[in-house]
């Protein structure tokens, strides 16, 4: 991680690629949240490639992150799904997956990022894994199992 990801005072954006959704999660009402889900597939839209981050939005991103324990939790919205969410560009995301792009650039078609330590608001990129949505949903119900 670079320490230009967390300085609010560098001047430069940050570029974080969106991809289409399902046309459900593409709907945005008048308050500018749209559905999301965990997923994605196609191509991103020309509209949406380039998204940039500010310096003072990271600063906002990371301001709403607890890092004093091994998980960095997310401590604004969360969803009722459990995963921490924020809006950029008038765009629900969920905010493991923008600290995914943030420090590691665009998660690839086909994969989706798995939290290992099983915690959903953590944005902490040492604790995920981009994996297949199959492989994610294994290890999800493997851990459910373990844990009743």
């Amino acid at each position: 991680m670079s320490a230009n990801h967390l300085d609010p005072g560098a001047n430069r954006t940050h570029d974080l690629r969106f991809r289409n959704r399902t046309p459900a999660a593409q709907s945005v009402d008048s308050t500018g949240a749209g559905g999301g889900t965990e997923g994605h597939s196609g191509a991103p839209s020309p509209q949406q490639a380039h998204n940039e981050l500010t310096p003072a939005q990271l600063e906002r991103f990371w301001a709403k992150v607890d890092k004093s324990g091994a998980c960095h939790l997310w401590t604004a919205h969360v969803q009722s799904r459990g995963y921490g969410e924020l809006t950029i560009a008038r765009r629900n995301r969920l905010a493991h997956r923008v600290a995914w792009e943030l420090e590691r650039g665009p998660i690839p078609d086909g994969l989706t990022v798995d939290h290992l330590c099983r915690n959903k608001r953590c944005v902490r990129v040492e604790h995920m894994e981009l994996v297949t949505a199959a492989e994610n949903t294994r290890r999800a119900r493997r851990f459910e199992r373990v844990a009743s």
